[in-house]
Formats: C-alpha cells, structure tokens, sequence
C-alpha cells in the first residue's frame, strides 16, 4: 500500500449530453468503465480512494454492489453536483485529507475516461515524483488539451479549499510557477465521453464493443 497517495475519482455528473445516463457506466464488452478504472487505480495500492457520487448515485451505487476486486472505495454523495465538477472536487478532497491524515499526496480522476491504463496512473505518479520541488501540482497535456489524472501534494489541495472563489484549473493557472506540465505523449489522458457519437468513434478505434448502461442500470 501506498500509505501517502490519495485519490479522488468524480463520477457525479449528470451525463446530459449522453442521453442523461451515467457515463461511467458505459460499458467495453461488458465491464463498466468505473470498475476498469478502479482497477487500474488499485494497482497503485493507494491508501485511500474516494469516488463522489451525484446525479446517478443510486444507479452507480448499484453498479458497485457487484465489484469483484476486494474492497470497494469510500463512496460520497453530493447532494447538489450542479453542472461544475468543482463542489464535488471540494467534498471529495476535504473529505479524503481529514480521513487520511498521512496523505500527502493526491491523485485526482475524472470516471470517464475510456482508454486511462494503470501504466498510465503509475507513468504519472512518477511524473509527479520527479517534478521540481517548489512545483505542487502536476496537470497532463496533450495537443494543448489539459487532461487527467491531476496529481497535488496535500499543502497545494488544502490552500485550494480554503479559498471559495476559483476552480481548481483557474486557481492553479493563477499559479503558473506552482504547475508542472506533463506531456505523456499520448491522447489517453485527454479522452473521456461526452457523447453517444464519442462512443461509435471509440468503437472504430479501439475494435472494441463500447455500449451505453443497461436499462436497469441507469433508473435513479
């Protein structure tokens, strides 16, 4: 286990553009994207993973009751996700860094994306290991595109959630010399799912069978 790294994966959104689905529930070949994404997550042994529920609690809250790979992560629920990513980041962040006083570094994740690897969580771990140390957040770019996962040290998420003004992206690019930008060199840390014609464009891609929740699964 990694006693030192938290992470925090923000699946509350309400997938509008998906049909209002949740989009984390897309499923390749079967297997929902959430439960590939928290086995890639678990291969870095975090101390702690938190996921932030919102819009389709219930139906991922279901989804989880079958995952197959040990203990399932800590499960929060916003209860007003809005259309910004950002209160669902404060809740998950302030709950993880009181529920883990050891951590001192943070993994931050969006719950769809399609292609994110355990390679990839572990290429940017060491990213973020191997940054210049008056740099506290580490932020993947591809083409000019910022991606996921971010990575912070535990100082640079508590200064971010006690100010209530800024997201987090706009807070950090106020603070260019705190950011370390990371060029993995590939497009898996920009794509994630917006829309049903995102998913036909990943079929083509990847020769793989990409589908949208089954009924049950999406029902609130």
């Amino acid at each position: 286990m990694t006693d030192r790294l938290g992470v925090v994966v923000l699946a509350a959104g309400a997938g509008s553009r998906m049909g209002g689905v949740a989009k984390c529930l897309v499923e390749c070949e079967g297997v929902p994207l959430l439960h590939r994404l928290l086995q890639a997550i678990d291969a870095l042994r975090p101390a702690q993973t938190i996921l932030v529920l919102g819009h389709h609690a219930d139906a991922i809250s279901r989804a989880m009751q079958c995952w197959p790979h040990g203990a399932p992560p800590s499960v929060l629920r916003n209860w007003q996700p809005g259309e910004s990513p950002a209160s669902s980041l404060r809740l998950g962040l302030s709950t993880l860094l009181t529920m883990s006083a050891g951590v001192d570094t943070v993994m931050v994740l969006l719950a769809d994306l399609p292609l994110m690897t355990a390679g990839d969580l572990s290429d940017a771990r060491l990213a973020f290991d191997t940054r210049s140390r008056h740099q506290h957040i580490l932020w993947p770019v591809h083409c000019n595109i910022p991606g996921h996962p971010v990575i912070l040290d535990a100082a640079f998420a508590r200064a971010w959630l006690s100010q209530k003004s800024a997201g987090l992206r706009v807070w950090a690019q106020q603070r260019p010399d705190d950011v370390a930008l990371w060029h993995p060199g590939h497009d898996r840390c920009t794509t994630d799912l917006d829309t049903p014609a995102d998913l036909a464009r990943l079929a083509q891609r990847t020769g793989r069978a990409w589908t949208l929740p089954s009924l049950e699964n999406t029902v609130r």
